[in-house]
C-alpha cells in the first residue's frame, strides 16, 4: 500500500484523507472535462458520472480500489450513487447530515450492530483549498456514537440555520460550526473517504468548485438497502420510470473491473428510511 492509510483510525473517527490518489495528469485529465461538461451552466451538480463516458472510469481507478479493499477487507463495489460537482455560486452552510438511508442514530437496519456498516462515500478534488475556500466538514466518530459534545452543539447550530452574515448572531453560528466538525483541507488529487452514516457537510464557496463523489460497498445487506435507496426511492436521481439510464458500456466496464453491484429491479421495504419516495 503506497498510501499512509490507518485503518483503525478510520474504523474509530469514520473518514480518511488519501493525499493523492490521482497523479497531476489524472487531476488536469478530470478537471477539464468538468469544465466541457459545464459550459453554458451554473449548476451544483452535473449528474452522476454514468452521464459523463469521459468521467465515468475514474471509479475503476486501480489505487482507488486497493484502497478501499484495503479498508473494508473485503471485495468492494461501485455502488451507483455518483455525482458530479461544479459549484458555482456562493451557498449558505449545509446543515450536517448522513448520506446512509436510515439516517436516524440506532433507526432502521443501518445500525445492526451485528454486522459492520461497510458503505463509504468518496469525494475526489481537484483544486487547492485556497481556491475556493470550501471544504468537506466531519464530525468524527458520528457513525459510532449517539450523544456526543458536538451532537448537542449541532442540535443549536440547526436553530440557527436561518441567521445570515449580517445577524449579531452570526458569531455564535460560526463559532458553533468550528467547535461542532472538522475541516478537512485538500489539495488536487486528494479523496476523502468515509462512512456514508457519518455526519458532513460542505463549507461555503467562494470559486468554482470541482469535485467527483460516489460511493463504494462490500457485499451485505447494507450494499443492497444502499442501492435500493438511491435508485429507487430517490426522485432527484431516477426518472419517472422508477429507473437509472446507465451506458452499457459503462456496465461492462464494471464488470470488467469486477466492481459491478447488481441494478434492483423493485423497490425494497426498508425501515426506518429517510425521505421516502412516495
Amino acid at each position: 500500500m503506497q498510501f499512509k492509510i490507518d485503518r483503525n483510525k478510520f474504523q474509530k473517527d469514520g473518514y480518511c484523507v488519501v493525499k493523492g490518489l490521482l497523479n497531476s495528469d489524472e487531476v488536469n485529465y478530470y478537471d477539464n472535462e468538468i469544465k466541457k461538461l459545464a459550459q453554458n451552466k451554473s449548476h451544483f451538480s452535473l449528474g452522476g458520472i454514468y452521464k459523463a463516458k469521459q468521467i465515468s472510469k475514474i471509479v475503476c481507478n486501480k489505487n482507488l480500489i486497493k484502497v478501499v479493499k484495503f479498508l473494508l477487507g473485503s471485495e468492494v463495489f461501485f455502488l451507483h450513487d455518483s455525482t458530479i460537482m461544479h459549484k458555482t455560486e456562493p451557498k449558505n452552510v449545509t446543515n450536517w447530515h448522513r448520506d446512509n438511508p436510515c439516517r436516524r442514530f440506532g433507526n432502521g437496519p443501518d445500525w445492526d450492530k451485528h454486522m459492520p456498516y461497510n458503505v463509504l462515500r468518496l469525494g475526489i478534488y481537484l483544486q487547492k483549498f485556497e481556491e475556493t475556500n470550501s471544504c468537506i466538514n466531519v464530525i468524527p466518530g458520528s457513525h459510532k456514537k449517539r450523544f456526543t459534545f458536538q451532537e448537542i452543539l449541532r442540535f443549536f447550530h440547526k436553530k440557527m440555520r436561518n441567521v445570515d452574515e449580517n445577524s449579531k448572531l452570526i458569531f455564535i453560528k460560526n463559532l458553533y460550526t468550528r467547535l461542532i466538525g472538522k475541516n478537512i483541507q485538500t489539495n488536487p488529487g486528494d479523496c476523502v473517504i468515509f462512512h456514508a452514516n457519518l455526519w458532513h457537510t460542505a463549507t461555503p464557496t467562494s470559486g468554482i468548485k470541482r469535485a467527483i463523489h460516489f460511493s463504494f460497498g462490500t457485499d451485505n445487506k447494507h450494499s443492497e438497502n444502499f442501492v435500493n435507496y438511491y435508485l429507487k426511492y430517490r426522485s432527484d436521481i431516477v426518472d419517472d420510470n422508477n429507473e437509472i439510464k446507465m451506458d452499457e458500456k459503462f456496465i461492462d466496464l464494471l464488470k470488467e473491473n469486477k466492481i459491478f453491484y447488481p441494478i434492483p429491479k423493485n423497490k425494497i421495504h426498508i425501515p426506518g428510511v429517510f425521505n421516502e419516495r412516495k
